[in-house]
């Protein structure tokens, strides 16, 4: 009975004692449904704040999270499928309980596309981010995004020749999907990577930007994990060795996986406002700061010290004169004091690809 997805009573003599054990399998896969089904709204909200804010993107961009919506709602509908099929429509037939049905296959080539797009997202994010000098890193990302998805697709082309679970979550299917998690988990941590880098190496001396900075490192940071940590637990609880009998368990954890790439990508794209939001600064001048000196000859007979103002926005040559001043220019025993106070206040926004 271990290649079937459930168990015989345990001879209980509870009335109320089930006559098939189906918690670890079609149990299991109904409450994979409902979190499916519950992220597939965070999904929906997340595309109508991004079609509510950002209007002015491009028609690809508005294309491109339209599909991975659609998606979304195709995986939640299968998902439903699946639930209602097993625990309502064919309640207590064996014949069927036993039989993969094709929702529960196409589950997994619809999560491989979800995965492909939002990988290649975030690989067109990496290489705008480095201005195209990680090409090397770029085609690595690629190689491992194009081997998720080919091996997930192979997986599921073989999924549909068979026609028992034992022979799909023990068989050959099953290890074309591991080499697919593998990976997917990959491209997933050299994406992280490669944008905790190019933000960590953009880092400057005005608070503000690197407040920003660490918060997109923060983003960065728990999306990269988020989705490699979903795609490390299918990957233990497929090749656990100690199960007893046939389960669910990866599959359930396998249908919110795609609704985490989909979160994340449009995450993404509606961080802007808060990460622009760190960038808005008050209106003050650009720069601002002054400069006063003294020195000895410099002053009148009484040792009265001249001092000298410049607003960055005007004075013409003489703010840039007075910004070129520096203890190097005069002999140390020739100076009493330097006094310089520096005030630069700057507007600093990273480049417009590394948010849209």
């Amino acid at each position: 009975m271990d290649s079937l997805p459930f168990n015989p009573s345990s001879g209980s003599t509870d009335p109320l004692a089930p006559l098939l054990d189906l918690e670890p399998s079609i149990g299991s896969f109904f409450l994979g449904a409902i979190a499916c089904v519950g992220l597939t709204g965070v999904t929906t909200l997340q595309a109508w704040l991004y079609f509510q804010r950002y209007p002015q993107d491009t028609v690809y961009l508005k294309i491109l999270v339209l599909f991975v919506w659609t998606l979304e709602i195709l995986r939640s509908a299968i998902s439903i499928h699946g639930g209602y099929y097993y625990s309502v429509k064919h309640w207590g037939n064996l014949l069927a309980l036993s039989k993969p049905i094709w929702s529960m296959k196409l589950m997994i080539m619809l999560t491989n596309v979800v995965e492909l797009t939002v990988h290649g997202f975030f690989i067109n994010k990496v290489w705008q981010a480095t201005y195209g000098r990680a090409k090397i890193l770029c085609i690595l990302i690629t190689l491992f995004a194009l081997g998720d998805f080919a091996m997930g697709t192979v997986s599921y082309v073989l999924a549909v020749l068979e026609s028992s679970y034992f022979n799909i979550l023990r068989g050959t299917p099953s290890r074309y999907a591991t080499a697919a998690l593998c990976c997917a988990i990959g491209a997933d941590w050299l994406i992280t990577g490669a944008l905790v880098k190019f933000f960590r190496s953009n880092k400057s001396e005005f608070p503000r930007t690197n407040r920003v900075l660490k918060k997109l490192i923060f983003y960065a940071v728990n999306m990269g994990l988020l989705t490699s940590l979903a795609d490390v637990v299918v990957l233990v609880l497929a090749n656990y060795p100690g199960w007893k009998s046939l389960n669910f368990y990866q599959l359930t954890v396998f249908e919110i996986v795609g609704n985490l790439y989909a979160n994340t990508f449009l995450a993404c794209l509606n961080a802007r406002d808060m990460v622009s939001e760190g960038l808005s600064l008050d209106p003050p001048p650009l720069h601002t700061f002054s400069i006063s000196f003294s020195r000895s000859g410099f002053g009148n007979s009484n040792g009265t010290t001249h001092s000298s103002s410049r607003a960055g926005g005007g004075g013409g040559g003489t703010a840039s004169q007075g910004s070129h001043v520096s203890s190097a220019d005069f002999e140390k025993s020739e100076i009493d004091d330097i006094d310089m106070v520096i005030r630069f206040r700057c507007q600093s926004h990273l480049p417009n690809s590394s948010f849209s």
